[in-house]
């Protein structure tokens, strides 16, 4: 069975587990194992803030097998004014500098 959910501090021990997992797992990520720049409780304090009055949410989907709770995100909080650097949304609608710019050299 699966229960989705919003997040909650208490969450952030298992959020974290899975980001560092997912640093060793995937190539292609922001970050390599070991170089987040983020602790349990300073996520902890992330969530936090996204509680009333809040910018966006994280929403968690957890399965539960046997005694085994694992758990899964989908963060809403997309390209918002999130000013805490190096949160897990840091790079979130970072502008493409060159977009648009007309290329001086093409056809020479």
């Amino acid at each position: 069975m699966i229960h989705i959910r919003e997040i909650t501090p208490d969450d952030a021990e298992k959020l974290l587990k899975l980001m560092e997992e997912l640093d060793r797992e995937a190539d292609y990520l922001l970050y390599e194992p070991g170089e987040r720049p983020v602790d349990e409780e300073a996520l902890r304090e992330h969530i936090r803030k996204l509680e009333p009055p809040r910018f966006g949410t994280f929403f968690v989907a957890e399965t539960t097998v046997a005694a085994d709770t694992d758990i899964a995100t989908a963060d809403t909080d997309i390209a918002t004014t999130d000013t805490d650097a190096g949160t897990l949304d840091a790079d979130a609608g970072t502008p493409d500098t060159d977009a648009g710019t007309p290329d001086t050299d093409a056809g020479t």
